[in-house]
């Protein structure tokens, strides 16, 4: 087997990043389970033969760009990262795929994430001690079983047991997710849904 001399190992990595580039982009963008680099590397190769097919359509329809090829892989790259981010985000592929009853499955990594980023709402957190607390849920982990809630104007519901936050709503919780027992989702009145 031959060795790829400078120039020809440059090639090779011209032409395989805008694959990695995509990749990249998806993952400043969107939320999702960590990936082992073998399928990093393929959905990377994936990306890069869509790049190059989305370049090679384009250039017969736009004006080459400054800077030629490498200018328009990476734009090619960019808007192809843009592009999945929205379809992965927004949740439509796997709408209409549910739709023509292909897939049962949500296109974010858990139904937990998907209940939180899909509702909007305040909630109540049922604490595995019994108290419960009512806020609007800022952050939340990817699963149930790892990481942390933060709740925005907390309030303690648990009126048995003396709370100095008791009736408070300016404080902010940060809650172990593992000590959360179930979470009700409670829906806004029309002049509140203004938060987001």
């Amino acid at each position: 087997m031959e060795v790829l001399n400078d120039h020809g190992a440059l090639q090779v990595l011209l032409a395989l990043l805008p694959g990695f580039l995509t990749v990249q982009i998806l993952d400043v963008l969107v939320v999702r389970e960590d990936r082992t680099p073998f399928e990093r590397v393929i959905q990377a190769l994936i990306f890069t033969f869509l790049v190059h097919v989305i370049w090679y359509l384009s250039k017969s329809a736009l004006p080459a760009p400054p800077g030629g090829d490498l200018t328009g892989l990476a734009l090619s790259s960019l808007v192809l990262g843009v592009v999945v981010t929205f379809a992965i985000n927004s949740g439509w592929i796997h709408r209409f795929l549910r739709w023509c009853r292909l897939t049962r499955a949500a296109s974010r990594p858990s139904e937990w994430y998907d209940a939180f980023y899909e509702k909007k709402e305040h909630v109540v957190l049922h604490l595995k001690d019994g108290r419960r607390v009512f806020g609007w849920p800022k952050l939340y982990p990817l699963r149930p079983d790892k990481g942390h809630l933060l709740v925005e104007n907390a309030e303690w519901l648990d009126r048995d047991r003396p709370d100095p936050s008791v009736g408070k709503r300016d404080i902010d919780l940060l809650i172990d997710v593992t000590d959360v027992r179930f979470v009700e989702f409670v829906p806004l009145k029309p002049k509140e849904k203004n938060r987001g």
